[in-house]
């Protein structure tokens, strides 16, 4: 992908990659002495980026491409979230709600590439059998995810939010207000606070450990780890990467519990919509959610104590 300085013409154009391979995001790079206003631009422009490079990858059926352009479009609402925090920034209302309406458009086909290649993948060999009914039925809904999901990307109306973003962009760089002139480097540590601070909130409640608390803590750790990541090369590389590393190791451990909670959802939907033998869906549903809940136990002991540990850490902007 180009730096992000380019973005705004890549967009526009609707440059794409060339290859259809799903791709990650690039580091941001960022300088103190910007800008907030500059900074915040970057941050948005290569998000636009990683979105607009994963349009080919969704196309043609890659799994790890609507991965990537859901982390895209997950990431850009972080952006736009901060950009909210900055006085005087622009109205982002209406382009937060298309992004989380992308992700949405988006959301079942990942799902099912999960319960698919992990959830049933993951299962006992001996259950194989068992699961066969299970495997056929999901695969007619996974199908018809992956038709809306390339749908979205077929759509107009993705051009029309890039779009929407590359103006947001040239807004930010032409903002000449005396109240967006905050350096990068002063504005980075408020915003970073305010998202630790909702994640701390989101911990307190907790308890015991339910799946619901849990899982507001896991989006409210993946938008901190977002911002931090959006921000760290303002930092000393080391203690970024110390953080992100624990960071990202009560993610996954969050992530792997939620995925039990996920299963059992779309194994509703399954059921639900059943065409085949539902005794042997119900059965093989029933073998599915024992051997993960089963183990999402030992999982959401690790995550809680892996909480405590971090929670009460200095954060290393501070």
């Amino acid at each position: 992908m180009n730096h992000p300085d380019n973005g705004v013409l890549r967009v526009v154009a609707g440059v794409r990659n060339p290859h259809h391979r799903a791709v990650r995001g690039n580091p941001v790079r960022l300088t103190g002495d910007m800008r907030a206003a500059d900074g915040f631009r970057i941050i948005v422009m290569e998000c636009a980026a990683h979105i607009a490079a994963n349009i080919g990858a969704v196309r043609d059926g890659e799994r790890e491409g609507v991965h990537q352009m859901r982390v895209g479009l997950r990431r850009m609402n972080v952006a736009l979230v901060m950009l909210k925090m900055m006085p005087g920034a622009p109205r982002v209302k209406r382009l937060r709600k298309r992004t989380k309406a992308l992700a949405t458009g988006l959301g079942q086909a990942r799902d099912l590439d999960v319960f698919v290649d992990e959830i049933l993948a993951g299962m006992p060999a001996d259950d194989a059998a068992a699961l066969e009914t299970l495997r056929v039925e999901t695969g007619r809904l996974h199908r018809e995810a992956w038709a809306a999901a390339k749908a979205v990307v077929e759509d107009r109306a993705i051009d029309a939010f890039l779009d929407e973003v590359a103006a947001l962009a040239e807004e930010l760089s032409a903002s000449g207000e005396e109240k967006n002139r905050k350096a990068l480097s002063q504005a980075a540590p408020d915003v970073l606070d305010r998202f630790l601070a909702r994640a701390r909130k989101r911990g307190r409640r907790i308890g015991n450990g339910g799946d619901h608390a849990l899982h507001r803590l896991r989006i409210a750790l993946k938008k901190l780890r977002y911002a931090v990541e959006f921000f760290e090369s303002l930092y000393p590389h080391k203690s970024g990467r110390r953080y992100l590393k624990r960071l990202k190791a009560i993610q996954d451990l969050l992530g792997r519990v939620n995925d039990a909670a996920a299963a059992r959802a779309t194994l509703k939907r399954v059921l639900d919509g059943a065409d085949g033998d539902v005794v042997a869906l119900r059965y093989a549903a029933g073998l599915v959610t024992g051997f993960h809940d089963a183990r999402a136990d030992g999982l959401r002991a690790d995550a809680l104590k892996e909480w405590g540990a971090f929670s009460g850490r200095a954060p290393f902007w501070r």
